[in-house]
């Protein structure tokens, strides 16, 4: 399944690695260490076993975590006042974003890092009535820079319902402890929403040669961009509505290049490009990359493999990693990403990598993960 993952879009989430191929994680090499093979990934789990629960907030830090996130400037509140103003009127889900009462319902502090926490918010109209999907925000506690003074709480990454990949062992202790198995288990919800990964997705391909595919009106899996619903694309775009990031009106859809043609399992395939996005225009705006993987049998389109950036969900990067080409050749599928650091602005990342992922059992799934240069940290 599916990164959220932070934001660079001017305060809200970002899904970094929005809809993984298969359960387990992804081996990280550099080029001076050896990949670790699918085969060994459960250390990933032995991780997660090993976690400190969370405890809830005490009064000072959910007064301070309160009054951050109702913020007008920097705050979560001062983020979301103009989400319906860059959609078109049949788009807009007809809340009023500048009237929005945010209320906190939950609070869970890492042991691990306590400079870490997550948030359960609901967005309320004026009468009182939830007028948007509960959502979790992740925020971290400042040591004291620029405009924050030490101790100043601020969300980092959300409002989101799903964090993909942030079980991982290269995810920093303190982010696995809020966020895995899941956070809403973590914060002592009973029910999560879920997203299908998109495995298995069937489409009519109107031809038997996957070449002559109209890849610009496919339709792709809606883990593609996060969400639930199959995305009709329509000369090359569209617009669906997030599970991962429920308080966007619509996402932004972008897709329809066919990135490579190849074959996987003796079947011909092609990769085709999805980019999401919040209708901004700008890299601020971009919320997550993705690229759906067909197989062609019998005139119908199957998806083998929905392929995202493989890098660790932090609360430091600006901007949700770019997945570039991704090549079919030998047999594997070879994804070529560029990775941010927190120093980098939004318009070019520092850092890049490239993740094989090899077929097993039908599908795609991550072997290991190549960091070729990382990112840049002051």
């Amino acid at each position: 399944m599916s990164a959220p993952v932070r934001i660079g879009l001017g305060g809200l989430t970002v899904m970094t690695t929005i809809a993984a191929c298969a359960a387990g994680g992804s081996g990280v090499a550099t080029p001076s260490g050896p990949a670790r093979p699918l085969s060994r990934l459960p250390a990933a789990v032995h991780a997660v076993q090993h976690l400190r629960p969370p405890v809830p907030a005490t009064l000072a830090q959910r007064r301070q975590i309160v009054a951050a996130l109702d913020d007008s400037d920097f705050g979560l509140r001062g983020r979301v006042q103009d989400l319906n103003t860059q959609y078109p009127a049949r788009l807009r889900n007809h809340v009023d974003y500048d009237r929005l009462r945010l209320k906190v319902t939950r609070i869970r502090v890492s042991l691990s890092t306590p400079q870490l926490a997550t948030a359960a918010i609901r967005a309320l109209n004026r009468s009182g009535r939830q007028v948007l999907p509960t959502a979790i925000v992740v925020l971290s506690r400042s040591a004291g820079a620029g405009r924050r003074k030490s101790g100043h709480w601020s969300f980092d990454i959300g409002p989101a319902t799903s964090f993909p990949d942030s079980c991982g062992p290269a995810v920093e202790v303190g982010l696995r402890d809020l966020l895995c198995p899941s956070p809403w288990v973590v914060l002592g919800y009973r029910h999560s929403p879920r997203i299908p990964s998109g495995l298995g997705f069937t489409t009519p391909a109107g031809t038997t040669n996957i070449r002559a595919v109209r890849w610009g009106d496919v339709t792709v899996p809606g883990s593609a961009c996060g969400g639930d619903q199959p995305i009709h694309l329509r000369h090359g775009g569209a617009y669906t509505k997030g599970v991962a990031e429920p308080w966007w009106p619509a996402i932004a859809v972008y897709g329809g290049r066919e990135g490579h043609y190849g074959e996987l399992g003796g079947r011909p395939v092609a990769t085709v490009s999805v980019v999401c996005a919040n209708n901004g225009g700008t890299a601020d705006g971009q919320l997550g990359f993705a690229a759906v993987v067909y197989a062609l049998k019998a005139g119908v389109l199957s998806v083998i493999c929905v392929v995202t950036p493989r890098q660790p969900l932090s609360v430091d990067t600006p901007h949700v990693p770019i997945l570039g080409s991704v090549t079919i050749r030998n047999g594997e599928a070879i994804a070529n990403e560029a990775w941010y650091g927190p120093d980098d602005g939004t318009a070019g990342a520092s850092g890049q990598a490239r993740t094989i992922w090899k077929l097993a059992g039908g599908f795609l799934r991550p072997f290991r993960t190549i960091i070729i240069r990382k990112p840049r940290r002051a």
